[in-house]
């Protein structure tokens, strides 16, 4: 079962990633904040899984088995669209140890979504 009642927090999450997603590129803060890149995956992690748990099931392994899919995705994506865009070096990403700490802070981001939100899962087993 999923739970809308946390679509205004997803909407609120969203704009905060989508405003600091276009400052980030449009600042080149990749350049001079490499880290900046944990953050974003983080938040993108929670946002993705307070998607999933909004839209489409609230159950932990489900979510967090869901982010991980789509992060191995989206880093494959990464590495291919880094060489095909023609990315500065400094935008290259790799699957060690970069992908790999991209996915363990996109899980995390997840876990506090989840944690957030796990009143829902407990209260819907109490009724269940």
């Amino acid at each position: 079962m999923r739970a809308p009642q946390y679509l205004p927090h997803l909407i609120g999450l969203l704009i905060y990633a989508v405003v600091l997603e276009y400052i980030v590129r449009s600042r080149d803060w990749f350049l001079h904040y490499p880290y900046i890149d944990n953050l974003m995956h983080f938040g993108w992690g929670a946002v993705i899984a307070l998607a999933i748990i909004v839209f489409w099931r609230n159950q932990t392994k489900f979510v967090l088995v869901a982010v991980l899919i789509w992060q191995i995705l989206w880093e494959i994506s990464e590495i291919i669209g880094d060489r095909v865009l023609k990315q500065p070096e400094y935008m290259h990403d790799h699957l060690f140890p970069d992908g790999l700490i991209d996915t363990a802070l996109d899980l995390l981001g997840a876990s506090a979504a989840l944690w957030l939100t796990r009143r829902s899962r407990v209260e819907r087993a109490d009724t269940g």
